[in-house]
């Protein structure tokens, strides 16, 4: 049974549908204490968050991309700086009822795997917008000062 169910999902694959898949493989993690054996002793996974006026939306960040969590909220309208294919991504999350329209907003009724931060950002806010500066750590830390910082640390 399990050499059918592999079968069935590398043709379903192949077709580039993800039904047989999880959302997401690996949430990335970081050190946050080692121990003589420079082992990590305490991970944590890399949450992000985005607010923008009155929209909260909270993010992972995974070896794929940034999975935008259920409930994060996004703006209801969309300006015209918004690219066509996010647009269109858009529609596509609302007629696949990923979002969701509750409290003059739009809300995410599961998990969400975009291949960008800048994407997510995009889609939540309904504008073009750099998701590296938009997305923060808890401490405020936007995402692009993190990446840099874990640059200069693996050096």
């Amino acid at each position: 049974m399990e050499e059918f169910i592999n079968n069935i999902k590398i043709l379903i694959g192949a077709m580039s549908h993800k039904v047989l898949e999880p959302i997401y493989k690996q949430p990335i993690v970081i050190k946050t204490t080692e121990d003589e054996n420079d082992e990590s002793i305490d991970n944590s996974i890399i949450e992000l968050f985005l607010n923008i006026k009155k929209i909260d939306s909270k993010a992972i960040l995974t070896e794929e991309g940034i999975v935008v969590k259920k409930g994060s909220e996004a703006f209801l309208s969309e300006r015209d700086s918004l690219g066509v294919s996010y647009k269109n991504l858009r529609k596509k999350l609302q007629e696949e009822k990923i979002l969701i329209e509750k409290d003059n907003k739009l809300i995410f009724t599961q998990d969400y795997l975009f291949p960008s931060p800048s994407q997510a950002a995009a889609v939540i806010v309904g504008y073009a917008i750099n998701g590296r500066h938009s997305w923060c750590l808890t401490d405020g830390t936007t995402l692009k000062e993190f990446e840099e910082k874990q640059l200069i640390e693996d050096i």
